[in-house]
């Protein structure tokens, strides 16, 4: 019986500093701050409207407003990602704002959708022409759903994070090669084959097919962008030009380059 007492006043306790905390206006929020890092003119002009949706927060408790309510009231912004939220007690908010960058594009019927490097549907263009420097994308070949405002759908999402995996990993190491120089400017295109390989198509014309990609792939890339870097010139740019990476029947990682100049 006496527990039963010390739970209820326990309740009665709890419920009564809902109630206060839901009416003070001690956790009102009083500001939203929103800080930006952004690249693109487009994304920048968008820092009034999205300064104006934020401040709408003004006003709301700041213990029970959730961070999904604010991330929520941004989804129709595709190219800008909030990569933190921080309430400061006890009335304002921190949200830190980030543009997404186009690095790929998926061609589905007549129209291109773009993505960025993490698989999220940016936007659907008539052209394959990067909003930041109007260059063209990657081209990436993968079947699946792309939808503007959500991570893409791929129908082997195995091989396909894997693909990703290898972008980034290509990405920096062209960076690291030249710090001007990335992904796009190198890689024209990137396709899954067969289900289990990937294949890059290079600038240059050189095609890189990463066999059994899901096995050692971070090895395996390592392996083949050393062997790229070496080559000439002449090479990479012979007629049906092909650089293949795979495990041998030792487990070692093999390179094989190979032309057909006729």
């Amino acid at each position: 019986m006496q527990n039963k007492r010390i739970i209820a006043v326990f309740i009665m306790l709890i419920f009564c500093a809902a109630l206060a905390i839901g009416g003070s206006t001690v956790f009102t929020v009083a500001e939203v701050e929103a800080s930006y890092s952004l690249i693109s003119n487009e994304q920048k002009a968008k820092i009034n409207d999205v300064d104006t949706l934020l401040d709408s927060f003004e006003g709301e408790n700041i213990m029970l407003l959730k961070n999904s309510e604010i991330t929520e009231l941004l989804k129709s912004y595709t190219y800008l990602k909030i990569t933190e939220i921080k309430k400061v007690y006890p009335n304002s908010i921190i949200v830190k704002i980030s543009e997404r960058k186009e690095l790929f594009a998926v061609l589905s019927g007549q129209k291109y959708f773009m993505l960025d490097r993490e698989g999220f549907v940016l936007s659907e263009k008539n052209l394959n022409q990067n909003n930041i420097d109007n260059q063209a994308n990657i081209i990436l070949q993968a079947e699946g759903q792309y939808n503007v405002g959500t991570m893409a759908v791929p129908d082997n999402s195995e091989m396909f994070n894997c693909l990703l995996n290898i972008a980034v990993l290509t990405d920096t190491f062209f960076y690291n090669i030249n710090s001007n120089d990335n992904i796009r400017n190198n890689i024209a295109k990137i396709s899954i084959v067969n289900g289990i390989n990937i294949n890059l198509l290079t600038a240059e014309g050189l095609n890189i097919s990463i066999n059994d990609a899901l096995i050692n792939p971070i090895e395996k890339i390592a392996v083949v962008l050393t062997k790229y870097l070496i080559m000439t010139p002449e090479q990479k740019a012979a007629f049906n030009a092909k650089l293949i990476v795979y495990c041998n029947t030792n487990n070692e990682i093999v390179t094989v380059y190979s032309t057909n100049s006729k």
